[in-house]
């Protein structure tokens, strides 16, 4: 665990560094969850901050953490269990590379990623019985990584995501984590960050 948030301080540190990285965008989305999360987590609201650099005329490293706060879930009281309140929020921190297959014309504009990093992820729940109320909170870090597909607009771009946390704990009911993000994203502090104009 130590070394993971080592690793994950060094890659941050390296990521906003100014004369390092040439681009920096804020993004917004929507994350669902997939597959197992879906039982203690719903669609939620997303936003955060990615870092890139040219390297070549295909390639870009990038740097990014996004922060999650997925739709609180219900369960109704049914005798003996009690109602109960799923809350979840996660914070990947992950660097990669952009690749940009293609070369001529609108296809130009499209790339896959792939990043690497870490996760963290914030649960808790509530049980409401009908003497006692019950609450649990955790907060664990992870290994994370995440492919992707988008379209680049010069400065904007459309991003579909899969974030995958490999051997999750903290959480008893989930033992796989997977979402899916639709981001967008857009250009900013450019004269500040734009090392290659």
């Amino acid at each position: 665990m130590k070394v993971l948030t080592s690793i994950l301080w060094v890659s941050l540190i390296l990521a906003v560094r100014v004369n390092s990285f040439s681009q920096m965008y804020g993004n917004l989305g929507v994350s669902v969850p997939d597959h197992q999360l879906a039982q203690i987590a719903g669609t939620g609201p997303s936003f955060g901050f990615n870092y890139e650099r040219k390297l070549g005329v295909r390639f870009k490293a990038r740097a990014s953490t996004c922060f999650t706060h997925f739709g609180d879930v219900s369960y109704p009281s049914s005798s003996p269990t009690p109602s109960t309140v799923y809350k979840m929020s996660t914070l990947p921190v992950q660097v990669g590379l952009k690749f940009y297959p293609f070369m001529k014309n609108f296809w130009a504009k499209i790339f896959i990623s792939g990043q690497l990093g870490g996760q963290f992820t914030f649960y808790k729940s509530n049980s409401y019985g009908i003497q006692e109320s019950i609450y649990y909170s955790s907060q664990a870090l992870d290994f994370s990584y995440m492919p992707s597909i988008g379209l680049d607009l010069n400065g904007v771009c459309f991003e579909y995501e899969k974030q995958f946390v490999v051997n999750p704990h903290g959480n008893q009911l989930v033992q796989r984590v997977s979402y899916s993000n639709f981001r967008f994203s857009v250009k900013i502090f450019r004269k500040y960050f734009d090392t290659n104009k």
